[in-house]
């Protein structure tokens, strides 16, 4: 919950399934907000925000190639 990744520019192609809650997704500027069901993808160079309100959100998250989780689950900070 209430949740936000800074801005940040992924090194693999990530994939993520929405099951429960809101994301809030921003890529090169653009907002979307995938509810439960829907997917969203992030292609390297693009630059990339996620955001969690108050009720939070579960996702199933997909890399490709893998190894990008480390890296950019350090920077996700509570508001």
């Amino acid at each position: 919950a209430n949740s936000d990744s800074g801005d940040h520019v992924h090194g693999a192609i990530e994939t993520f399934y929405v099951l429960e809650g809101e994301l809030e997704h921003v890529v090169n500027g653009k907002s979307d907000v995938p509810k439960p069901g829907m997917i969203g993808t992030v292609r390297p160079p693009d630059q990339v925000r996620h955001k969690t309100g108050a009720a939070g959100a579960k996702t199933l998250v997909v890399w490709a190639p893998g190894g990008e989780m480390a890296r950019i689950a350090a920077r996700w900070k509570e508001q």
